[in-house]
């Protein structure tokens, strides 16, 4: 009897589970963003919907989670969305920073532009500065169109004096920063599983995100990928 019903119950689960929601809060990543997108894509595999929330770096990687059917190969990410394999990308270089967000925004317009995003599972997270230069988080679920995700992703990641030259970006007459900045912490409230570099206990130093390149990326993508496998 009991073993008919542990069938019974296990049945069940296996109907269930994979039409149940979560929410995966995808963290700030500065320039170790593809450990994350290595996770993702590892999670990506599994039968289950997510909803993701994005934060900077984390609203890039859970934008191309959505919009791509396939992120299990880090070369054809790295080929469509950064640049050649000879490209390095150094954190506290402007030109850089300016260079890497036009190359995952052109990349996205030019692979899913036609796509309908209108019941995306995406929320991105930045930081609002108000007229009294008061800041605060909020979460964006709601979109236009694919520029206006892209403009909130760039919002979400823009990190004052870095990414332009000035302390803000201004979208629809509105100024935001970087949504790590100030951040509310309160929002992981919001949140099933909180992924970002250290989520598994893997150790990176504040200067390992200061440089990108191609082999770099490789291996956190990899490292993002197994600690995923391991732990999820």
């Amino acid at each position: 009897m009991k073993y008919h019903f542990l069938i019974l119950i296990l049945t069940f689960l296996n109907h269930i589970l994979p039409t149940m929601n979560y929410t995966i809060c995808v963290g700030s990543t500065g320039l170790l963003f593809s450990y994350s997108m290595g996770a993702l894509a590892y999670l990506k595999t599994k039968n289950v919907n997510y909803h993701l929330m994005g934060t900077s770096g984390g609203s890039w990687c859970s934008l191309l989670y959505h919009l791509e059917d396939d992120i299990s190969n880090h070369d054809t990410l790295w080929d469509n969305y950064i640049g050649d394999r000879n490209t390095c990308i150094k954190l506290l270089n402007r030109k850089d920073m300016k260079r890497l967000q036009n190359s995952m925004k052109l990349g996205i317009k030019k692979r899913h532009s036609v796509k309908n995003i209108s019941n995306i599972p995406l929320s991105i997270i930045t930081t609002k500065i108000d007229n009294n230069m008061q800041h605060r988080n909020v979460i964006i679920d709601k979109f236009d169109d694919i520029d206006d995700i892209l403009n909130y992703a760039l919002c979400s990641s823009y990190i004052p004096y870095i990414c332009g030259n000035q302390y803000y970006m201004v979208y629809k007459n509105e100024k935001f920063i970087d949504g790590d900045l100030f951040k509310d912490k309160q929002i992981k409230n919001n949140c099933n599983i909180y992924l970002d570099k250290a989520t598994w206990g893997r150790k990176y130093s504040v200067t390992d995100g200061f440089t990108l390149n191609y082999d770099i990326s490789r291996k956190l993508f990899e490292n993002g990928w197994n600690d995923a496998m391991k732990n999820m």
